[in-house]
């Protein structure tokens, strides 16, 4: 669901600005992607301090490159269904919620500065600092 919002708001924020014209979905999901990627980050990290993962094999590897744009190959996709993008965009249309009305950039600023807080304490278990030591 919270994808799905973010996604609305990127995709009202991308026509607005008139940047991505021809793929308006493709501007979307490259937001959506980065708020992905930046939740998958604080999930290994926490997963390397189990001991159940190595960031250190993932990052130094190729793979560095490759899973960054295969995620963003299938949020496009996933978003690319014409059914799936309509019914989005016209559920959350529909919805006279506060929330709803707040602009694009304002969202996606919250949620960014929470994603990274929330980054910053799962590196900060991962290497045993600060509170966590």
């Amino acid at each position: 669901m919270i994808y799905n919002f973010l996604f609305f708001k990127a995709y009202k924020q991308v026509i607005k600005s008139r940047n991505f014209d021809e793929f308006p979905v493709f501007g979307a999901s490259i937001y959506v992607t980065l708020v992905l990627i930046l939740n998958l980050l604080s999930l290994l990290c926490i997963l390397e301090r189990n001991k159940i993962v190595s960031l250190n094999d993932l990052l130094h590897s190729y793979l560095r490159y490759i899973i960054p744009i295969t995620i963003l190959f299938l949020v496009w996709l996933y978003y690319t269904l014409i059914t799936r993008r309509t019914n989005i965009i016209e559920r959350l249309n529909k919805k006279q919620n506060w929330l709803y009305n707040l602009p694009g950039w304002l969202v996606f600023f919250i949620y960014y500065f929470t994603s990274g807080f929330i980054l910053l304490l799962t590196a900060m278990y991962k290497n045993n600092d600060w509170i966590f030591g």
